[in-house]
């Protein structure tokens, strides 16, 4: 059995002279093709085809932080950098703004960007890197910038006056007001006083000052409104206040229609009542009034005017008074007659 299973495996001389002419043959072809011997024949291919680099760069921003959001004081970002690494070699990196601006940053494996031009609001800048087979990656950073505020507020005095003058009979300046406003914000309203005193009002957009000590002469009490990022401005008012006691009453002198002290009138309107005021400190007011009814207050002080004044029949005698701060007053009058059927308006001496 043994032997005949020996025989059975053995090749014959046929299949033995076969093998023989294929590998001839297969030696024949290959050099007719001029390929050579087998160990000149080409590399074989790794698997993935044509031995190209699909691995992409793996990119790091650690400047100006590695945290993937920064808030810059600057409208200049001066420091963008961090590393890059691939498995065959970084061939570039590149940056873009999403709120404009791009380039390309120096060196590779350690990169930077020397500055970025930041534009207000949020800054989304993509960092990227690339090898020689175009594979790329990126890194991103958030960098928030909000201009700095140089807008002075606005400040506005409207009590005792709106004027930028005022006179005081007290020695104490009960009333101090107004208003300020920011494109932002006020934070502070403050106020001194160039004879002495200062302090911090009550409120911003609408501040007060509960009361003033007022020196002899003239008090420049200087309000000040102060914003978050430290922008000021001012408003100012003169008061002034006489120690003694301001006993010196205004004059006061009527011009028009006359300056005689009586006139006749041929109408039921007297269409011009003026004159002049003065005082030693300031006249605050000036009225009138008619003995027949009716009474008000004139336009302008120093130079004061009443538009028109409505007669009754009879002598009109009216008066106008002048006032200062003090309270004290002068008057001048005049006498206004008026018939229902009269004639041509005169003026009597």
């Amino acid at each position: 059995m043994k032997n005949l299973l020996r025989c059975t495996n053995t090749p014959t001389w046929t299949q033995q002279l076969r093998r023989i002419a294929v590998v001839v043959l297969a030696s024949f072809l290959l050099h007719a093709c001029g390929a050579g011997t087998v160990e000149n024949a080409p590399a074989a291919t790794p698997p993935g085809g044509g031995g190209s680099d699909i691995v992409a760069p793996a990119i790091s921003i650690s400047a100006p932080t590695p945290s993937p959001t920064y808030t810059s004081t600057s409208a200049t970002l001066t420091t963008l950098a961090g590393t890059a690494s691939d498995t065959v070699g970084v061939t570039q990196v590149t940056w873009s703004n999403s709120l404009g601006g791009s380039g390309t940053a120096s060196g590779t494996t350690g990169w930077s960007v020397p500055s970025i031009t930041l534009q207000s609001g949020t800054n989304i800048i993509t960092v990227t890197a690339r090898d020689a087979a175009n594979n790329n990656s990126t890194d991103i950073i958030t960098v928030s910038y909000t201009p700095p505020d140089t807008t002075a507020p606005v400040v506005t005095i409207t009590a005792p006056t709106s004027s930028p003058t005022y006179t005081s009979a007290s020695a104490t300046l009960t009333t101090l007001a107004g208003t300020a406003s920011d494109t932002v914000g006020v934070t502070q309203v403050t106020w001194s006083n160039s004879l002495g005193g200062s302090g911090t009002a009550t409120g911003t957009g609408s501040w007060s000052v509960p009361s003033i000590t007022l020196v002899s002469g003239t008090n420049v009490i200087t309000v000040t409104a102060r914003d978050a990022a430290n922008n000021t401005s001012t408003d100012t008012i003169s008061v002034s206040y006489s120690a003694g006691g301001d006993t010196t009453a205004p004059v006061i002198t009527i011009t028009a229609p006359t300056s005689f002290p009586t006139y006749t009138s041929n109408t039921a309107t007297l269409t011009t009542l003026a004159g002049t005021a003065s005082d030693a400190v300031g006249v605050t007011q000036v009225t009138w009034s008619n003995s027949l009814s009716g009474s008000g207050t004139a336009s302008g002080t120093t130079g004061w005017s009443v538009p028109s004044i409505t007669l009754q029949s009879g002598t009109n005698v009216i008066t106008v008074t002048a006032r200062d701060a003090a309270n004290n007053t002068s008057t001048d009058v005049l006498s206004v007659s008026y018939s229902a059927g009269g004639g041509d308006a005169t003026e009597i001496p």
